[in-house]
């Protein structure tokens, strides 16, 4: 019975290994991937103290209002799968009736009270601004993200990021295609490429590599 067990676990294993080979030789990506750069870390690791963090309402540039739609709800979900520390989600309409405001970014003269009403209002010991600087959602695809990680307490910058990813960059279309080759992995037929016309998936990525810089604990 353990033998017969064994066996097919083997099997199993071989099939997807075979399935995941498969799909390489079909699918190739050669090449270097893109590395975020443009990053700015405190330390190397985020302070015991951090538990929780309040996510400001996406701060869309003029240029960006393309991904007014999109762009907030992959905002949501990526910042949700980080696991570093709790989060709190504040909406555009309480910003407004805390600031007067809908959206607060990065390079915005803050309120005086503000980092007072942030812990007021939601227990939280930090503030991730976010803000869409660019979204050209047609081949080549491009994404721009700048944010900042601030405690509220001093207020001290634990981390920040500016970046822009330029889907007619090769590192940047091999490191997407890489993602999503990795979120589709049940998926033997995909096709890898899909990310570089898709602008919700390449968001995704952009994102999702731009978060992956914040440290750990």
């Amino acid at each position: 019975m353990v033998a017969c067990c064994s066996m097919l676990l083997f099997l199993a294993t071989s099939v997807g290994c075979s399935s995941t080979t498969k799909r390489k030789m079909e699918d190739p990506i050669f090449g270097a991937s893109y590395k975020p750069g443009n990053v700015m870390v405190l330390s190397t690791n985020l302070p015991p103290t951090l538990k929780r963090v309040a996510v400001l309402a996406l701060s869309i540039a003029p240029q960006a209002q393309g991904g007014s739609d999109t762009m907030p709800i992959i905002l949501h979900g990526e910042v949700a799968k980080l696991g570093k520390f709790e989060t709190i989600f504040i909406s555009p309409s309480q910003l407004q009736r805390w600031f007067n405001r809908e959206s607060i970014s990065v390079e915005d003269k803050l309120p005086p009270n503000f980092f007072e009403m942030i812990r007021e209002q939601t227990g939280a010991q930090g503030v991730l601004f976010c803000r869409l600087t660019r979204y050209q959602p047609y081949p080549p695809i491009a994404v721009g993200w700048n944010m900042r990680l601030v405690t509220t307490t001093k207020p001290e910058t634990l981390w920040a990021a500016d970046e822009v990813f330029d889907a007619g960059d090769p590192t940047v279309s091999n490191a997407a295609r890489r993602f999503q080759r990795n979120q589709q992995m049940s998926e033997p037929h995909a096709d890898s490429h899909t990310v570089l016309v898709s602008p919700r998936m390449f968001g995704q990525y952009a994102l999702a590599s731009l978060l992956a810089t914040i440290p750990g604990r």
